[in-house]
Parts: C-alpha cells; structure tokens; sequence
C-alpha cells in the first residue's frame, strides 16, 4: 500500500487565518478561534485529528495541536 504525501497546501487555500482540523489527509472543520473549532469537534465526536492554525501573510509560522 503507497501513501501519497499531504499537499498542505492545495488542502489549506483559502483557510488563511483559520484553525483547521484534518484528518485522513482532510479537512474536516474550520473556525476562526481554537475554542469554537474544538467546541464543533467535540460536538461531532472527533477525536482524532490534528489542529492547527494557517497562517496569513503577515505570519511568520503555524501552530500545531494534536488531540486524540
């Protein structure tokens, strides 16, 4: 079995800004604060994806949090 790498990218155009949730090479949600997005997680029953911030222009990194 071959796994295709993440094309971050092309997944996260136009999210600029947002926290986003993937999962199995996804993104399954997207808010504009942590709270909300980990509130519609935990709403859904997602426990196994990885959060982080896309960072805009202006910055210079991107935030990662794992839950599960």
């Amino acid at each position: 079995m071959t796994m295709e790498p993440l094309r971050l990218p092309e997944l996260l155009r136009g999210l600029e800004g947002k926290w986003v949730a993937l999962r199995n090479g996804k993104v399954v949600d997207a808010a504009t604060t942590s709270d909300a997005l980990f509130k519609r997680l935990r709403a859904r029953q997602i426990r196994d994806a990885t959060v982080m911030r896309v960072p805009s222009e202006h910055d210079h990194g991107a935030e990662l949090v794992g839950i599960g």
